[in-house]
């Protein structure tokens, strides 16, 4: 690459990178990932993720929740979509990357890949995808800086680094007017970025209204506070089995019933739903330990199977496919 082009390149993405205060980081781990391996499990990604980069995932309470969130924000909950536009992003980096170190193609033939796909994501995703090639000779404060923006950076970004591949192609007065050209240009994706914001603020809002939701119901089943919606389900099984006796119901017994009730319907109302059934026996393994919190002896190799019974359900917000506690299972002895 030329050694010009790198330096205006590198001092563009740190000037617009100072310029956005806020980390995304985790965002563009996610989305990077997916560039690399399009076709990949929320679960694959999650794993993969959390090994490469153990230093901004060790404080993740629940890392394939913080994968789904970041896919649900960006518009791309699902598999098939994300994998489409994580191909097509990846052919377009390539292209550029091609044009960059001087292998062949044309801005023409970059620009009509860069478009087949239409979604906000999709130039972040060709920016991720370009600095996902370690070939490029560029310092790791750079790549640090491509992956901590958003959007609406990023685009801005791309652009720039398109229109100062051209103008190293111009020569002359060419070079004057293109230069003129990415000025104007600048000067709109401002005017375009100061709208973008006021419409991200209203997504970003109603985004930390669900993740306090979430946060609420965590709670609720925290071990720091009992497991209550254990505790809940556990005294409305009990309501059951005395009423299915014909038992005679004390009245300060139904009132509590009657708190047990309204307390479940509210839960429920936010789609919280139990992800298993309580008295359940199977058997696992350690590989099944990632989405069970167990309570037995440790496992002696990774093959063993070991007889247990869940003793709390789990729980999820159904409608968005977050965990909020996995399933509590206990070991099965004397069996």
């Amino acid at each position: 690459m030329n050694e010009t082009l790198q330096k205006q390149i590198e001092r563009s993405i740190l000037d617009i990178s100072a310029r956005q205060k806020r980390n995304f980081s985790h965002e563009g781990i996610v989305l990077q990932y997916l560039c690399i391996s399009p076709r990949d499990s929320v679960h694959v990604i999650t794993e993969q993720i959390c090994k490469d980069h153990p230093e901004i995932t060790e404080n993740w309470s629940v890392p394939e929740n913080i994968v789904r969130r970041v896919l649900n924000s960006t518009r791309m909950g699902r598999r098939e979509q994300r994998g489409a536009l994580a191909t097509a992003a990846w052919a377009a980096g390539q292209v550029l990357a091609d044009l960059l170190l001087g292998r062949g193609g044309t801005l023409a033939q970059y620009r009509a890949q860069a478009t087949k796909e239409e979604h906000l994501q999709v130039p972040r995703m060709i920016l991720l995808s370009l600095f996902a090639r370690k070939d490029l000779p560029f310092s790791e404060q750079v790549y640090n800086a491509v992956l901590r923006l958003n959007k609406d950076f990023a685009a801005e970004c791309l652009d720039a680094i398109t229109e100062l591949l051209e103008n190293a192609q111009n020569t002359g007065k060419a070079q004057i007017e293109s230069e003129t050209q990415r000025l104007r240009k600048s000067l709109l994706r401002s005017q375009e970025l100061i709208q973008k914001l006021q419409a991200d603020f209203d997504d970003r809002l109603e985004s930390s209204k669900a993740e306090e939701q979430e946060h609420f119901f965590s709670l609720l089943n925290d071990s720091r506070y009992g497991y209550i919606l254990d505790m809940l389900v556990s005294a409305q099984r009990g309501f059951d089995r005395l009423r299915q006796r014909g038992g005679v119901v004390p009245l300060e017994i139904k009132s509590m019933q009657n708190l047990v009730r309204r307390l479940l319907e509210f839960v429920h109302e936010f789609g919280v739903v139990p992800m298993t059934e309580v008295g359940v026996r199977k058997e696992v393994g350690v590989a099944d330990l990632l989405e069970l919190q167990y309570e037995g002896s440790p496992f002696t190799n990774d093959t063993e199977r070991k007889k247990v019974e869940v003793i709390s359900p789990g729980w999820k917000i159904e409608d968005r496919d977050i965990v909020i506690s996995f399933p509590r299972v206990r070991e099965i002895i004397g069996e």
